[in-house]
This record gives structure tokens, C-alpha cells and sequence, in this order.
């Protein structure tokens, strides 16, 4: 028998639609698995920005102290700025962010 007959080349069709449809599966766990960890790796750069922002104004250290669900302060000493900046920062970066 020569060539393909119709219900052979059906059957590679589908096949061939099966694996590519569990491709298009593994590429959307992939990007959305990547965007987790590049969230992620955004909160911990947030977490070192204001733990050095803290080392270098250890002389106001109580004045980093936040309650939970507070506003930003005015800004007025560093302490309350690197606070005000990094609570901007935060909210920027991340979806849904809250630093309490």
C-alpha cells in the first residue's frame, strides 16, 4: 500500500494536537511560575533595601518601627523618610502590596 490513507493522517492530527496543547500548558506554567519568582525576588530586595536603610540610621532605629496597617509618615526625619519611600516602593512593585 502506498501513502496515507485519510484516517491515518486524522489520527497524526490529532496526536500531534495533543502534544501541542500540552506545550502551550507547560509554556503557561512556566511564565506564570517565573512571574511568582520574580515577585518574590522583588520582596526580598525590598526586605534588604529597608534593613539597610535601618543599618544606616541606627541611631533612630525605634523610629522604623510601624504598627500594623499604618499610614506613611510625614517624612520629616530620615527615619520617616526611608519609611515613606520604601512603603511607596512596595506598593509600586508589588501587586497587593502591603508592608505591615
Amino acid at each position: 500500500m502506498k501513502g496515507f490513507t485519510l484516517l491515518e493522517v486524522l489520527i497524526a492530527l490529532v496526536i500531534l494536537s495533543v502534544g501541542l496543547l500540552g506545550l502551550a500548558g507547560l509554556q503557561t506554567t512556566g511564565l506564570r511560575n517565573n512571574h511568582s519568582a520574580y515577585l518574590r525576588s522583588q520582596a526580598t530586595l525590598l526586605a534588604y533595601d529597608i534593613t539597610d536603610r535601618i543599618r544606616a540610621n541606627k541611631a533612630n532605629l525605634n523610629a522604623y518601627a510601624l504598627a500594623l496597617s499604618a499610614s506613611a509618615p510625614s517624612g520629616t526625619s530620615v527615619a520617616e523618610t526611608d519609611l515613606n519611600e520604601w512603603l511607596t516602593n512596595v506598593e509600586n512593585r508589588l501587586p497587593e502590596g502591603d508592608a505591615s
